[in-house]
């Protein structure tokens, strides 16, 4: 399968390669044949909600305790159903705003087609390729001119560039309305919401927001162009959706992952609605700050970042840092150096999530709640975050919205989280009346965190309740104020786009009554997920990349040795991290694990028998008078906990395999006590601050290092994913070592 990579070096002449496919009249580039290629039978997953443990349900009952006391002198409870601007309290409401309406966030309503068909959201690499793309031609000419419209406004106007990259963060100014709660002192100054449930809804919005806006440049591009051009680029503008990068997917025929050649690229070619070709400053590459006469940027916190003229990834000088030049080989060295077959961490943990995880509070944040498994969406998020910045604007939370590789970021998230959704269809109870006639209504979805509460944002207060009904501010549904909540974001078709592996619409979903078929959806969107990141994933994918089926037994044996795999069963491993959010004094770092000897020298760690990394998402500048829920969290008793992990057992069959020795010794099998003893001779830990000055774990108290297990079945179909059972840490690996885990003394 060719994922439709673009060769290096050819996007600045892409122009000139001849129009393929322009009056296409079908959905994401796929015949009608491919559409209906048949797949192997598969089981669907159903949603189930996660175990609440006593001391989990403990804490949770005395945050409900300090909500209703707080609640007594705040006098506002988040009420269920949709909010408006009059149902906040009167500290979060905005009154004489020059722009009296709100603005709407409703999707994109263009290129939409029968049976609910949407336009895709394409990889980057296939919305520039018109073997997949009919319209990658002008829609790549007319998308970079609408980035460079945006990317010039004027930072007063509220669809601008610098206005939506300031929601996430810096610099702390309300937007479209929605007022911040003030001096209150306990809550994160920003809109976004991490460690949260709320962070996969509260980004889709986001998201959603940043397309709306550009395809509205778009169309204000297309309206300079001769009118005997329109025609035929209207049909490119009203099938474009913004493209995402999908940083888990490898080069084909590589073990390798790439930065896309159009995020490298510091000049590109364009066409001019006159006609005129012209090499412009790429802005995919980088964004380029309104600066004052002083040559600063009004509002921001950190000096470093006040007088930087662009963003950068990685800068490797004051000269890159200043003249905006990104070290996009480091990102990409960033992404690939793990132990062995480079990139294989964010391969598998991708992959992992959709197999390990079925609750949807467990997939969607970091946020700690008791259990033997740190695995969610926002972990690998966060680490790639770290990965993508380096010492530049991605790194932190405060200034990341502004780079644009933020949103083709996010964008994958966002199809991450819409899989997930697909995969773990609601209660049976809870699907509506018209189930049966399309995807909409099964969806994954949640009541509210058992576990976790919210550390506040712009405009909600720590420890709030957060369900479905909690505003996701500064989005709104309308003109007059009203605000989403989770409840109005839960489908994509509502915001007329779809991916690759969620085209729900295609007539094979459909039996011979026209009802729709859940397994069948989800047995292809599995298919896609194998396709994608099997070749690296646990042992059962591995087999049958090899060409094994996995109901073969005997040849299983053989193949991974007698001690491997018995009676389609094996052991899984994973590393967990759980650590303080604001260890670093609010700031990003990272947890790096290593399998064998650690050098001295915290510099060399990017490729020394590194295992992988666990990002812990933070700011770029620790600042007490500019945010106060890191001030509040870095000296209170309460920690703000979160999570992380890493899954071993590809590495470890791989020394298995190939009888390696590790400080002189052969790991032989997966069995747990033979793994035990392995690791706790050569698993080993270190904290490494962005721009790798170590932390000493000394300085770290909350650090625990945990290793967990898992019986995992081998499928017995062709289709199927791994089923696991319940994780069990093993203590011997970490007991007794700084930052390791000790279950007399330590919960987790």
């Amino acid at each position: 399968m060719s994922f439709g990579f673009v060769p290096e070096k050819s996007l600045p002449g892409l122009f000139s390669i001849m129009e393929q496919g322009r009056q296409a009249r079908h959905f994401g580039g796929f015949s009608t044949q491919n559409c209906e290629k048949q797949y192997a039978p598969m089981t669907t997953s159903l949603y189930s909600n996660c175990f609440v443990s006593d001391a989990a349900r403990e804490i949770r009952e005395a945050r409900q305790l300090k909500r209703k006391d707080r609640d007594k002198n705040v006098g506002h409870t988040p009420q269920p159903g949709v909010f408006s601007a009059s149902s906040l309290p009167e500290e979060q409401r905005v009154y004489g705003n020059s722009m009296s309406d709100t603005y709407p966030i409703v999707g994109i309503k263009d290129g939409l087609g029968p049976n609910g068909a949407r336009p895709l959201r394409y990889e980057i690499n296939k919305f520039v390729d018109p073997k997949y793309n009919p319209y990658a031609q002008d829609q790549l000419n007319l998308f970079l001119l609408a980035l460079e419209k945006i990317q010039a406004m004027s930072r007063s106007e509220r669809l601008s560039w610098f206005q939506i990259g300031g929601i996430h963060g810096e610099p702390y100014v309300d937007w479209d309305s929605s007022k911040g709660i003030g001096s209150e002192g306990d809550r994160w100054e920003g809109y976004c919401t991490h460690a949260s449930i709320l962070f996969p809804t509260w980004h889709r919005l986001y998201v959603a927001l940043i397309e709306q806006a550009v395809h509205e440049c778009m169309k204000q591009v297309l309206a300079e162009f001769p009118q005997d051009k329109q025609g035929a680029l209207k049909l490119a503008v009203d099938h474009w959706r913004y493209p995402y990068w999908d940083w888990a997917l490898v080069k084909p025929g590589t073990t390798e992952l790439v930065v896309p050649e159009l995020m490298r690229l510091e000049k590109i070619d364009v066409q001019r609605p006159n006609g005129v070709k012209q090499t412009i400053d790429n802005p995919m590459y980088r964004y380029r700050f309104p600066l004052n006469s002083k040559g600063e940027i009004d509002g921001f916190t950190s000096e470093r970042y006040s007088t930087a003229p662009f963003t950068v990834r990685h800068p490797t000088s004051e000269t890159a840092w200043t003249q905006g030049i990104s070290d996009n080989d480091a990102v990409q060295k960033s992404l690939n150096d793990h132990w062995e077959d480079g990139g294989r961490q964010l391969v598998v943990d991708v992959y992992q999530l959709f197999m390990q995880i079925r609750s949807y509070p467990v997939f969607s944040n970091a946020g700690w709640r008791p259990s033997s498994a740190y695995a969610s969406l926002e972990n690998v998020h966060n680490t790639v975050h770290a990965f993508i910045g380096g010492r530049g604007h991605m790194s932190g939370i405060n200034f990341a919205g502004f780079d644009p590789a933020f949103w083709m970021h996010h964008g994958n998230v966002e199809r991450l989280f819409s899989i997930f959704q697909a995969l773990n269809p609601a209660d049976y109870k809870d699907w509506p009346e018209d189930r049966w006639l399309s995807a909409k209504g099964i969806v994954s979805w949640f009541d509210h965190d058992p576990e976790n509460d919210d550390d506040g944002t712009w405009t909600s207060s720590r420890d709030t309740e957060e369900n479905t009904h909690s505003p996701l501010t500064p989005f709104h549904k309308d003109t007059k104020g009203t605000v989403y909540d989770s409840d109005g974001c839960r489908y994509i078709s509502d915001f007329g786009y779809a991916f690759e592996e969620l085209q729900d619409w295609l007539p094979k979903y459909r039996d011979e009554f026209g009802m729709f078929d859940t397994s069948l959806y989800c047995k292809d969107i599995r298919k896609a997920l194998r396709e994608k990141y099997g070749w690296s994933a646990p042992a059962a994918d591995r087999i049958r990349h090899l060409g094994r089926a996995a109901k073969e037994a005997e040849d299983l044996e053989q193949l991974e040795g007698a001690t491997t795999v018995h009676h389609h069963r094996y052991n899984e491993y994973v590393v967990n991290v759980l650590v303080d959010r604001f260890a670093n004094d609010g700031m990003t770092f990272l947890v790096n694990l290593f399998l064998g000897e650690v050098p001295d020298d915290s510099s060399s760690w990017e490729t020394a028998n590194k295992l992988g990394s666990v990002a812990i998402f933070g700011g770029t500048q620790y600042a007490t008078g500019n945010c106060a829920n890191c001030a509040n969290q870095a000296s209170s008793q309460e920690r703000r906990l979160v999570t992380g992990q890493i899954t071993i057992t590809t590495t470890l069959l791989d020394l298995i395999e190939a009888k390696e020795e590790v400080h002189g010794e052969v790991l032989g099998s997966l069995h747990k006590n033979e793994v035990a003893r392995f690791l706790k001779k050569n698993l080993h830990w270190r904290i490494v601050k962005i721009g790798n000055a170590e932390l000493p774990l000394s300085e770290v108290p909350s650090l625990k290092i945990s290793v967990a297990v898992a019986t995992a079945t081998l499928p017995t179909e062709e289709g199927e994913f791994i089923e696991y059972g319940d994780f069990e840490v093993i203590d011997e690996p970490t007991v007794g070592r700084t930052g390791g885990y000790d279950s007399r003394t330590d919960q987790i």
